[in-house]
Parts: C-alpha cells; structure tokens; sequence
C-alpha cells in the first residue's frame, strides 16, 4: 500500500512539473509558467474602418466679365464677382489599411463624408431692359445659394508609432459636390415679360487635392480613436446658371462660370481594426 501511494505521489510531481514547462493560458505571453510573462508589442499593422463627424469651412468664389460673345445675356457693368463661405457640420466614414515596418506607419484611406454646408447672398443690380428701350431703368435682385452636401478623399499616410500613439501626415486626392441655385426678381416697374421669378439650379462634381495630419491612440489592440485636420483644394469647375421663369416657364439667359472651390475640415473619428 505504501508502495502504491509512494508511486502515485512520483506520478503527480512528475506531471506537474511538466505543465509548468507547458506555455500558459493566455495568448499575449510567450513564455512558460515559470518565467515572467512577455506581452507582444501593439502593432498598427491591419485592415480597418470607421466613423468620423466634423466641421468644415470653405470659400468659392466665381467672376461673371461683363463682355462675353458667346451667349445672350445681360451683366451689370464691371461684372459680377461672388464670394461665398458655406460652413457647417458633416460626418461619415473611412476604410482604409496600415502597414507597419519598425516605426514607421503607411497606410492608404478613403472616407466619404455627408452635410449640409451652406451660404447665401442677396446683391441688387441696375438693369436696362433693351438696347430698343434704353430708356426703361429697373432693379434686379439676385438671391445667390451654394450647399456642399458630400465630399470625400483617397489619401495616403505616413505615420511614426510609439506604442499605441500614432502622429502622422497624409495627402492625396479629393472630390466635393457643389450645388448651386440662383432666383432673380425684377423690379415692377420692368416690361410684363420680366415679371415673375427666375430660377436657375446646377450641380457639378469638383476635383482637386488634400494635405493634412493627425494623431492616432489606440485604446485596445482592435479599437482606436482619432482627431484630423484636412486642407482641401478642390479645384474650379464649369458651372452652368440657366435660368427659368418660374411663373411662365420661359427660358431665359445662361451663363457660364468656373468658381474655385476650398474647405478646412477639422474631424474627430474612431476606428476598428481587424485581427489582434
């Protein structure tokens, strides 16, 4: 009996002994049970995608000369010049992949983003209804709206990683929707064939660039959150006001101008990214 029990008891030690060899329970140690545990360095490395709202502001602007020949029309002496500053909030999301070798991060994103960005002017202009009446003087007022509802980017980023810290730059392509609409009122005093309101509407892409940075933490090995801001070019691109009496549906004059479109966003956003 106390031979049995003696051999049990070697067996039992035996087998402990050996589990302690064995590699522990959790994934982030690398070592066995009898040494100190060695957490895996955080790597940036991965496919991710997330939400972000912001807030932008932008400039457009757009020159009408007064001497152009190739469209019927009436512009006021010296030309019209429109300036318009459309701000406003917006969010959306981003998709986009990292790659990290040492300290260095790159990395490619695109994000899309939806708002309502808007502004609007009023400007009153003298008016003189035909070379075969110049004696007939009136006013015209022009109600000028232009609303940015959707913009998005294609950037790269370059990155240096501390740990889970991550500042970085990033630049590249960028794209925005520009709507336009334009309501002219005559004053009374002009011809019937005046009366009534004009309206014109538009809507065109724009093309152009983006430089930026930001700062990135990672709050678990899948989960991060970040704040961004982004200068955005978008470039000119022909608009084209065709106006229409909203009363009698007679068409009316059409111009064409090229404004040039620009934002500063400033974004916060949060980010998931795959695998550990």
């Amino acid at each position: 009996m106390r031979s049995a029990i003696a051999v049990l008891g070697l067996l039992a030690s035996t087998s402990l002994a050996s589990a302690a060899d064995l590699g522990g329970p959790y994934d982030t140690y690398d070592g066995s049970l009898k040494d100190e545990p060695i957490l895996r360095p955080f790597s940036w490395t991965g496919l991710y995608v997330g939400l972000n709202v912001g807030y932008g502001w932008a400039n457009i602007s757009s020159f009408l000369p007064e001497d152009i020949d190739d469209q019927i029309h009436y512009v006021p002496p010296g030309g019209v010049k429109t300036d318009l500053e459309p701000d406003g909030w917006f969010g959306g999301g981003q998709i986009g992949f990292n790659y990290q070798r040492d300290s260095v991060v790159f990395g490619l994103e695109a994000d899309w983003q939806g708002g309502d960005m808007e502004a609007s002017s009023i400007r009153r202009y003298p008016h003189i209804a035909f070379d075969g009446n110049p004696d007939v003087d009136a006013w015209f007022d022009t109600t000028t709206k232009v609303k940015i509802d959707q913009f998005g980017t294609v950037r790269g980023r370059l990155g240096l990683a501390l740990g889970k810290f991550l500042p970085y730059v990033t630049g590249g392509l960028a794209w925005a929707e520009a709507k336009s609409e334009s309501t002219t009122l005559y004053d009374v005093t002009v011809p019937p064939i005046f009366r009534g309101p004009w309206v014109a509407k538009d809507s065109v892409y724009h093309i152009g660039w983006t430089v930026g940075g930001g700062v990135e933490v990672a709050l678990t090995d899948n989960l991060s959150v970040k704040a961004e801001y982004l200068y955005l070019d978008f470039g000119d691109a022909t608009h084209v006001t065709e106006y229409v009496n909203a009363v009698t549906g007679r068409l009316g004059d059409t111009y064409k101008t090229e404004p040039d479109l620009d934002m500063h966003s400033l974004r916060i956003g949060v980010n998931y990214k795959f695998g550990g």
